[in-house]
């Protein structure tokens, strides 16, 4: 299995939560989403061409046959700020609104990257080089992001055998949403040892299936500066893991 790792990190970072609608609010990390759009934006992949046309099948492509792993690297903390919106409404008053807003500081994430033959080679060459077709950013276009410590690995898919048992410092996601009752409880994880935490976030996940994009809200089981146990009730569906000497990367 040929793997791509890359760093990931910037002054700021903002990856917006969408339920919230009143305010900024961020997420710790960035949603599979928008890692493809740093591929994407690297690789000189444009999301789309229309507004009617929400994705070019270019963009569709490199999702379907992408899996990508995140492990977090510092120890960035979040911001809030008050700041002022102003109305782009015509009006002969200017008008502000007060909202509170959130921003990572200092973030910094390990990306890992599986795809297929079409897209590695590409992307090869631009992480090797540093030949960005467009610049790279952490949610927002203020918040420029830099690409480093490109490495290439040749990974073995790691087994996780009969007993669907596996530890791993990355990122894990859940395979079913918490309204999927029948299937509530797919998976079991647990944090090793008192060091570092872990944190659960509710991301919304995109993905292929039968030739259209569909999206869950999934549970994103996040270990920062620490281990996790993950135990699975079934073979997973969107999980996949890789061995890298003594390293298990999920990928999803």
């Amino acid at each position: 299995m040929r793997l791509f790792s890359f760093n990931l990190a910037g002054d700021f970072g903002v990856f917006s939560d969408p339920s919230v609608t009143t305010s900024q609010m961020t997420y710790l990390i960035p949603s599979k989403s928008a890692l493809m759009g740093v591929i994407g934006a690297v690789l000189g992949l444009k999301r789309s061409s229309t507004e009617k046309e929400a994705y070019y099948q270019s963009y569709l492509d490199l999702l379907s046959s992408t899996k990508v792993g995140l492990e977090i690297t510092s120890n960035f903390q979040k911001v809030i700020f008050g700041t002022n919106h102003t109305t782009l409404k015509r009006s002969k008053k200017i008008l502000t609104k007060p909202i509170k807003a959130e921003v990572l500081l200092n973030p910094s994430y390990t990306v890992f990257v599986k795809t297929s033959k079409e897209y590695a080679k590409p992307l090869e060459k631009t992480l090797s080089e540093h030949s960005f077709f467009f610049t790279p950013y952490l949610g927002h276009a203020y918040c420029i992001a830099r690409i480093a410590n490109f490495n290439e690995y040749d990974a073995r898919a790691k087994q996780i055998g009969d007993d669907l048992e596996v530890s791993t410092s990355t990122v894990v996601i859940d395979e079913y949403p918490e309204t999927d009752t029948k299937l509530r409880g797919d998976l079991f994880v647990q944090q090793v040892g008192e060091a570092g935490e872990l944190v659960i976030e509710r991301h919304l996940h995109h993905y292929l299936n039968e030739g259209g994009l569909k999206k869950l809200v999934l549970r994103h089981y996040i270990p920062i500066n620490t281990m996790i146990n993950v135990e699975f009730n079934h073979l997973p569906r969107f999980n996949e893991f890789a061995q890298i000497g003594d390293k298990v990367v999920a990928l999803f």
